[in-house]
């Protein structure tokens, strides 16, 4: 979560190599769920995945319910990061009841965002309610950043889920402001994702992209493809205004009179109007040609390509 990927990888690697040494069994499976908690969160889904089946394969010669409880945690991050949300839930569920039933109320495994970020995404509004309830109820009790700043996070999305987008803006930026404290940038680009969504629901097209574009550099520094792969997708869903670049017979005339390279006042002797008309007129034909300020340049090979395309 601090973007320290490869640090975690070799810290991970080297509690499973001195499990292996120990020959303790249960060490090995711990070692080996923390290394697919890495995985998972890297974006290394496969190699998540195959910790985990390890894990419960040797389960099955060893049981332990709380390790259990773990390697169900890493294949529901392995489901998340896929986009498979349903099965996202029913394994946080699994580590959900353990901790209950355990009365854990600060567990050290960090899914209960994702489980009810899995939740929002699947529509069950009324368990997600539940879910984010519990994480604001602990961000009270104990207010870390983390917490308070995920809770936020979470709420947003579930404000935005019932079409309040409004609200969900609130509760987003207040995620933002509970970033400033940590020192987790893989969690705040996740922010940013969830704030872009709720600017392209409310319209606000430029927002949306400038909250996403700042989410993808975030995640390709940090080498996290699944999470590259989705902000580049939500970008691609804003639509690109493009201005026409049909000029009325006004705009085409002066435009092929600036074309030759002359000065707007000869332009304007030229058409017989005004100075002021002749930088209006401009102005559109600029506009409708994608903002182009190259004037003559410009505007002769716009004309060019399209005299040649009419034939």
């Amino acid at each position: 979560m601090t973007g320290h990927l490869q640090q975690a990888r070799e810290v991970a690697a080297e509690a499973l190599e001195l499990a292996h040494q120990t020959e303790q069994e249960v060490w090995i499976e711990v070692a080996l769920c923390a290394q697919g908690q890495v995985w998972a969160r890297a974006g290394e889904l496969e190699l998540a995945r195959a910790a985990a089946d390890d894990v419960n394969r040797r389960l099955k010669v060893h049981p332990d319910e709380t390790v259990a409880a773990i390697a169900a945690m890493v294949l529901g991050l392995v489901a998340f990061g896929r986009g498979d949300y349903a099965e996202a839930a029913l394994q946080f569920a699994v580590n959900d009841a353990f901790d209950e039933s355990h009365n854990i109320r600060e567990p050290p495994n960090r899914y209960h965002a994702d489980e009810a970020e899995a939740v929002i995404s699947l529509g069950d509004l009324d368990r997600a309610e539940k879910l984010v309830s519990r994480l604001e109820e602990r961000a009270r009790a104990l207010p870390r950043p983390w917490v308070r700043a995920v809770s936020a996070r979470c709420r947003g999305l579930l404000h935005s889920a019932r079409g309040d987008q409004e609200v969900a803006l609130v509760s987003m930026q207040e995620a933002l402001k509970r970033h400033q404290a940590l020192a987790m940038p893989f969690e705040r680009a996740r922010t940013l994702m969830a704030l872009g969504q709720v600017h392209r629901r409310r319209n606000e097209r430029r927002a949306a992209r400038a909250a996403f574009e700042e989410s993808l550099a975030v995640f390709e520094r940090l080498g996290v493809s699944p999470w590259v792969e989705r902000a580049r997708a939500e970008i691609a869903r804003i639509p690109v205004r493009r201005a026409s670049a049909d000029l009325t017979p006004s705009e085409e005339k002066i435009a092929r009179l600036v074309a030759t390279g002359l000065t707007n006042r000869e332009v304007a002797d030229r058409a017989f109007v005004s100075a002021k008309t002749v930088e209006a007129n401009l102005s559109r034909v600029y506009g409708k040609l994608g903002g182009a300020r190259a004037r003559a340049q410009n505007v002769g090979k716009h004309l060019i390509r399209r005299d040649v395309r009419r034939g």
